[in-house]
């Protein structure tokens, strides 16, 4: 089986043009490892005096995967495509791509694209000017990413009018519809009534997707040049989440071997691939046995750590490995004081500790699991549903040199079980 798998990756997994843009980010912690497209995987990479062995990650195939990466300032879209062991494609989907909030820069704002008025002139700071009565400019719009429906933001504002009859600048918020049709009404109004200033916006079901800024003339001539306008509390830089989630007996991956391939596009001919996998065992039985051993660890963070994305509402990101999670300790501690003629107990404390055992895994592995732990500083790490913290090392066993895979353990504390007593 060994040699027929290293034959299909070679095959299937060929190192391809490393010319292609990567500005997609791949965390070390996530479920299933990638690797860069043009760099060698674990199992294809060809290492001096050491053994040549294939690792594959195992995972019952009823239970869920999930897919995460991350780009910065670079708005594109990327395919999760999965192929089974002769190559046939068993899935083909587009990552769901979610941002930070964020209001899009003046210069690369745009007029309105089906509306009528003057067009402003774009740029750094457009402007527009209108000469005749009761006639206004285009919509000018700053795309607003990441805004959520029934939330309030404030947008601060310097917009130079020059007046010499009778005008005004007015700002609304708009939804997708209405920028794509002009139809329905807008979100939010303001009239401004000085050049500086902020514009506080109350959230409404419909999700806000844009500001639009128009110039309406009375009479005389009404110009504008729009300096600045932010949100409050805009991050320095657009941080676009690509996200994924998909259940392998859902896809006709059980008892398969499935290799997953990240492009930038749907189309496996003409698109190019970003990242690959090494082959994924799905199972479709994973007993417990005095021989095998299946452990669980879920792990999320309430701050974004280890190149994953995390908000309020993220779920667990869950592992599978060969291993045990049972032989048990009790740690105490004790405290006393001496009197004339007795020792009194002052406190005594009792924590319950667990030894988690893992199978032969390459160095990669180790390092996901270092991290998934390390979730447990700012979120929260279940190991089969237990949540724990760590307290103590993490420590690889030895192995021969030329063997690429050593087996580890880590004595982990039960988070919720601590007893202390005290006079």
């Amino acid at each position: 089986m060994k040699k027929i798998l290293i034959l299909f990756l070679l095959l299937g997994c060929q190192e391809p043009d490393n010319s292609c843009n990567m500005a997609l980010v791949v965390s070390d912690a996530s479920e299933i490892q990638f690797t860069p497209t043009g760099q060698s995987s674990f199992n294809l990479e060809q290492m001096g005096f050491t053994d040549d062995y294939c690792f594959h990650q195992r995972f019952l195939c009823s239970s869920e995967r999930k897919f995460q990466g991350y780009e910065v300032d670079v708005d594109n879209d990327y395919y999760l495509i999965a192929f089974d062991e002769a190559g046939v494609e068993l899935y083909n989907e587009m990552f769901v791509k979610t941002s930070n909030l964020f209001l899009q820069a003046l210069e690369d704002g745009i007029n309105d694209p089906i509306g009528v008025g003057t067009n402003w002139t774009l740029g750094a700071a457009p402007t527009v000017s209108i000469a005749s009565a009761l006639a206004s400019s285009k919509f000018f719009y700053l795309k607003l990413s990441g805004a959520q429906a029934s939330t309030d933001y404030s947008f601060t504002f310097d917009i130079l009018r020059a007046i010499s009859g009778t005008g005004q600048v007015n700002v609304y918020v708009v939804d997708q519809n209405y920028f794509d049709t002009g139809l329905g009404s807008p979100l939010g109004s303001y009239t401004l009534v000085s050049d500086t200033g902020q514009f506080d916006y109350t959230g409404v079901a419909t999700v806000p997707a844009y500001i639009a800024i128009e110039v309406f003339n009375t009479s005389g001539t009404t110009s504008a040049t729009i300096n600045e306008f932010d949100l409050v509390g805009q991050p320095d830089s657009q941080v676009f989440k690509h996200s994924l989630s998909l259940t392998p007996s859902d896809e006709s991956m059980c008892d398969k071997f499935v290799t997953f391939k990240i492009f930038n596009g749907p189309d496996t001919e003409t698109d190019d691939e970003i990242y690959y996998s090494d082959s994924v065992e799905f199972v479709s039985v994973w007993e417990n046995s005095n021989s095998s051993g299946r452990v669980v660890i879920q792990y999320r963070s309430i701050q974004n750590f280890a190149g994953l994305l995390y908000d309020s509402t993220s779920e667990y990101f869950s592992i599978e490995l060969e291993g045990r999670f049972r032989k048990e300790r009790k740690v105490t501690a004790q405290k006393s004081l001496e009197l004339t003629e007795m020792v009194l107990n002052t406190a005594a404390s009792v924590k319950k500790q667990r030894k988690l055992t893992l199978d032969d895994v390459p160095d990669y592995m180790h390092t996901k699991i270092n991290l998934i732990l390390a979730h447990a500083a700012s979120g929260s790490v279940l190991v089969d549903g237990q949540e724990i913290s760590v307290e103590e090392s993490y420590e690889e066993g030895d192995r021969p040199e030329t063997y690429p895979l050593t087996p580890a353990d880590v004595i982990l504390t039960i988070k919720d079980y601590y007893k202390h007593n005290v006079i």
